[in-house]
Order: structure tokens, then sequence, then C-alpha cells
């Protein structure tokens, strides 16, 4: 009908983050506010010579990273919540598995072997103080522990008939 709206909730079957939690084993360790996950694949263009464009795109290196987001507390904040010291106390010089979990639980990709690489602070007047560490990461793999990353472990993922999450 010209004119009329009638709105209405539409199940659209997206995946949704309503918690962010920071585990090492099975201790919550943190809250962050987001993540941000990547995985640049390192293109190049590979040009002849005196030609303007590339001749071929290739893909050389893949290096998986995310940064983890997350409010800073204050020593009475570490102390309320039984924080043995602030998030990069923690993290730096450790190796670990991030697991990336959909909002059922059900595990979507695993970062495997993560290492800090890089902290930073964005402090705005009036807001609280946020940490951003970055992790670099030596594979992702999937809830079947096959690769995202290494050549042929993607296509074969895409022919089988695995469930998807």
């Amino acid at each position: 009908m010209a004119g009329s709206f009638n709105a209405q909730t539409n199940n659209y079957n997206v995946l949704n983050a309503n918690n962010v939690s920071i585990y090492i084993g099975t201790v919550v360790v943190a809250f962050g506010s987001s993540v941000t996950v990547q995985t640049p694949f390192g293109a190049r263009g590979l040009f002849a010579i005196g030609s303007m464009l590339p001749q071929e795109i290739q893909q050389l290196q893949s290096q998986p990273a995310l940064t983890l987001d997350s409010m800073v507390f204050t020593d009475a904040g570490l102390l309320a919540l039984g924080y043995p010291s602030n998030l990069l106390a923690v993290l730096s010089n450790n190796k670990f598995k991030i697991s990336v979990l959909n909002n059922a639980g059900i595990l979507l990709f695993n970062y495997i072997d993560c290492v800090a690489d890089s902290n930073t602070f964005q402090i705005a007047q009036n807001s609280p103080v946020v940490e951003n560490v970055t992790f670099l990461a030596r594979d992702v793999v999937d809830q079947f522990g096959l690769s995202l990353i290494q050549p042929g472990s993607a296509q074969n993922n895409a022919r089988s008939n695995r469930p998807v999450v």
C-alpha cells in the first residue's frame, strides 16, 4: 500500500556480537569492547619493464592479525575485578590461541600462536581511556582445524559438505 509502513522484526541470520571476553585457559582475564580481525594477503603487482599496468598480481605473503580494544581499569578497578595487572602485562611475552566464537558460543575460527605486536592508547577528553593491543598470528584455522590461509585448504573447505556455522 502506498504511504503505509509496517515495521516488523526480521531474522536476517547474521552474526551478532554481544560481548568480548579474554580468557587464559578457563579464567577471564579481561573484557574488551571490540575485536578487529584482518588477514592481509600481501598482494603485489608484478610489472614488466616500462609497463604502467601490472602483468599479474601475486599474493606473496599472509600475516593474520587482530586488534583487541578494551577499557583501561584503574588500580581500584583491577582490584575489584580480581585482575592481576593491566591487560598488556598479562599478554606480553606470551603466545596464545585466540578463538572467535559466534553468539551461540560455537567456534568460528582460531588464531594460532598469537603474540602481542603493538600497544596503543586512545585518550580523549571526557571518555574512558581505551587500550588497543594488536596481535600477529601464525595461522587461522576453522572449527575443523583446517587452515583458512594455506593454499588448498580454503578450496577444500568450500568443496566439502561441512556445515556452515
